[in-house]
């Protein structure tokens, strides 16, 4: 599936992230989706007392803040380079619209 969204003709715009850059910080909408090409990302939250780790992604792996990115509304969650992190970012309007193209083939 990820090869393929790859080979869609979405536009992919490549960006670079120095270890412990964010991609993305809570409280900011994220309408995003991000193609790790080379490096690693957590995605947490904060409470007043502690972090909590939603998961990790890792090099060929795809993430989203997937509360924003469905809404268009402000998310909770941070995005970090956990070391040095290049991606490819598609905007949700040219993912939709390819991903839309690709079901009916």
């Amino acid at each position: 599936m990820v090869e393929k969204l790859l080979q869609s003709g979405i536009h992919w715009e490549k960006k670079e992230f120095r270890r412990n850059e964010f991609l993305k910080i809570a409280g900011s909408t994220d309408t995003s989706i991000y193609f790790i090409e080379k490096g690693s990302v957590r995605i947490f939250m904060t409470d007043e007392h502690e972090e909590r780790i939603i998961r990790f992604g890792y090099t060929g792996n795809i993430i989203v803040s997937l509360d924003s990115f469905l809404s268009g509304n402000p998310s909770d969650l941070y995005i970090q380079a956990i070391k040095r992190t290049s991606v490819k970012v598609a905007s949700k309007k040219i993912f939709m619209s390819s991903y839309n193209r690709m079901k009916r083939i």
